[in-house]
């Protein structure tokens, strides 16, 4: 059975540039895989255990963009990360050129919201033209058989109405 310690961890690694990076098993997105006590884990996990002296809290950052280096990482959010990666060009929404029904997103036609999102302003007026219309469709409809649309407290026990009034609430 083979033991890891740090110097076999370490041995595994090769300076690239200023990072780090791992020469180890990778995972589909170029993270670096390890078993270490007798579990897997991430390499860059197992770097920051070994220079900090504890497990990271949550979730770790790559501050190069770098997924095999292991030295350039801090803790974070999931937030923070995902703001990074925008940066970096590399969020996989940053490079659309074109809303889901193919109109451009460019400056007349892009709306950035307060949290960041980019909002197609066409497709924005269409479904806010299509909500209305619902909404103008459904009060043109008159009540379910057996419903009423008098209020409460109303002269009609029943919910009798007069014939070509509509009351709506």
């Amino acid at each position: 059975m083979k033991v890891n310690t740090p110097e076999t961890f370490w041995s595994r690694t090769r300076a690239e540039g200023s990072c780090v990076v791992w020469t180890g098993l990778v995972n589909y997105a170029g993270y670096g895989r390890i078993s270490w006590d007798n579990r897997k884990v991430s390499a860059h996990r197992l770097a920051f255990f070994l220079r900090m002296g504890r497990w990271p809290v949550g979730l770790l950052r790559h501050l190069c963009d770098n997924p095999p280096c292991v030295l350039h990482v801090v803790e974070g959010t999931k937030s923070e990360n995902g703001l990074d990666s925008v940066r970096a060009g590399t969020h996989h929404k940053a490079n659309r050129t074109h809303c889901p029904w193919g109109h451009a997103y460019d400056e007349v036609n892009t709306l950035i919201k307060s949290d960041g999102r980019r909002v197609c302003r066409a497709c924005n007026r269409r479904a806010a033209r299509r909500q209305r219309q619902s909404v103008s469709v459904a009060r043109s409809y008159p009540p379910a058989p057996g419903a009423t649309s008098e209020p409460a407290g109303s002269p009609h026990p029943f919910g009798v109405r007069a014939p070509g009034s509509l009351h709506l609430s």
